[in-house]
């Protein structure tokens, strides 16, 4: 049985972490992110383990993350940011599945290939290929996502917030009405 936890998804630098430290603030539950969990159980961020072990080390450890995560907060409510490429790590999302909904934060492609290419290495220029796997994401992500957010460029975090809280009050007033007939 799912115990209503919240778990967010989407692209690299979408505001995962961000909107979910505000959203489990608001709720009054902790705060879970996977990229934190897995540091904290390897000692290692996830881009070391990603350029240390390549993508099924990565993909392995933030497995265990999930597994971890999962049975420690079974029975509690929680807002989880996952990281942004768990959409290709389908044993680590089914062991998220469990504990609550999907919920997508989606940033637009424009706005989120300037922010992942903000933080990329100075001379890069990989742009073509960067959009071309945004797109392959976001698809993935509404797929398997029970909501989707749209992050527009201008919103603050608090009115991103708002709107994602009354996104799932809407979800689960609905899911409840239909439950009683």
């Amino acid at each position: 049985m799912k115990n209503k936890s919240i778990i967010l998804l989407g692209i690299k630098h979408s505001g995962k972490s961000t909107q979910g430290e505000l959203l489990a603030n608001h709720i009054g539950c902790p705060f879970i992110d996977i990229d934190t969990v897995i540091t904290e159980m390897t000692g290692k961020t996830p881009r070391e383990l990603y350029n240390e072990n390549g993508p099924a080390g990565f993909m392995e450890a933030e497995e265990n993350a999930c597994i971890q995560t999962a049975q420690k907060y079974k029975d509690s409510q929680v807002v989880i940011a996952t990281g942004g490429g768990i959409c290709e790590n389908a044993p680590a999302l089914e062991k998220l599945r469990q504990l609550g909904e999907f919920v997508f934060i989606n940033v637009e492609e424009n706005i989120a290939a300037g922010r992942i290419l903000k933080k990329a290495e100075p001379g890069k220029t990989f742009l073509p290929t960067l959009q071309k796997k945004i797109r392959k994401r976001k698809q993935k992500y509404a797929s398997c996502s029970i909501r989707s957010t749209k992050n527009a460029r201008k919103r603050t975090g608090r009115l991103q917030t708002s709107l994602l809280i009354q996104k799932t009050r809407q979800s689960r007033k609905t899911r409840g009405s239909l439950q009683k007939h």
